[in-house]
């Protein structure tokens, strides 16, 4: 009886061990990992997926993999930031300056074409691939592994209200809402980015109280010891506030400034074409106000 056991017991350890070499063989993405002292432009603004704080670049690395959207990403060892990016690491631009702190750098995953079978099959199977994908992960140079689980994730923000081209202040900016936006909550946002030190920066957002809008929360994905954010809600309009703390100034390595004002609805949809924005920012010795709505 105790040969049986051992039997089986051997035979079960030894299917488990076939099957997550096969799950480790047929899905694999490696990730490229560049060289210290660089950063992410990417083609545009709204490939920035999301900016989030992580304590190592092996994790920014698996939160890149999990989100079927990421193909880019940088972080900064120092600052523990962490960027994600829609775009491919060749249609965008790795900066390399003195700006950019020397513990920064850009890596990108390259998904291997096993990941491509479903292309041009039925939704079914490509939704099935989508959510059951074992990814192995293995970090050139410092030879980091984790196994993570790629799961499809809707584009965040894909109502595009305004791009624009860089001004003399050496700034641009998108406009977009949140394409989940629903009747009991909503969001507008901005996506700042520069291409010269602004000494002064002024975000302001106004939300009509039109079918009763409630602030909810703002967001800003940069660094908090530079900017402060505030509202006022005056019973007519919620008014989101960002500004430069005293005796800041907004760097090009911090590039893009992403906020996002958020709102309660009470079963009745926002329209959102009455909210409107301002940006009064100032580089480059010109002081330059931008305006627009949602």
């Amino acid at each position: 009886m105790k040969t049986v056991r051992c039997s089986m017991m051997s035979q079960y350890f030894l299917q488990w061990l076939v099957f997550v070499d096969l799950v480790c063989s047929q899905f694999q993405s490696l990730i490229h990992v560049g060289d210290f002292g660089t950063s992410f432009a990417p083609a545009d603004l709204i490939e920035l997926i999301n900016t989030i704080s992580v304590s190592s670049q092996i994790s920014c690395a698996q939160t890149c993999n999990v989100n079927s959207l990421c193909r880019t990403f940088d972080y900064d060892t120092l600052s523990k930031r962490c960027r994600l990016f829609e775009g491919e690491i060749t249609t965008g631009q790795v900066n390399r300056s003195a700006a950019i702190p020397p513990t920064s750098r850009v890596s990108s995953i390259a998904y291997t074409q096993l990941l491509y079978l479903a292309y041009n099959q039925t939704c079914d199977r490509c939704q099935e691939n989508l959510r059951s994908a074992q990814q192995h992960v293995t970090l050139t140079r410092e030879h980091m592994q984790a196994v993570v689980l790629l799961r499809p994730q809707p584009r965040k923000y894909e109502f595009l209200k305004a791009i624009t081209t860089t001004n003399a202040a050496g700034y641009s900016y998108v406009a977009s809402i949140n394409s989940n936006c629903q009747p009991y909550l909503c969001g507008e946002r901005l996506d700042v980015a520069t291409t010269a030190t602004l000494t002064n920066i002024t975000i302001i957002i106004i939300v009509q109280k039109t079918v009763n809008a409630a602030y909810k929360t703002t967001t800003y994905n940069t660094a908090r010891s530079l900017i402060q954010q505030t509202y006022i809600d005056n019973g007519t309009t919620i008014t989101y506030i960002w500004t430069l703390l005293t005796g800041m100034v907004f760097p090009i390595n911090q590039s893009p400034l992403t906020v996002e004002a958020q709102f309660d609805l009470y079963g009745t949809s926002q329209n959102t074409t009455g909210d409107t924005f301002s940006i009064i920012a100032q580089g480059n010795s010109v002081t330059t106000m931008s305006t627009g709505h949602f």
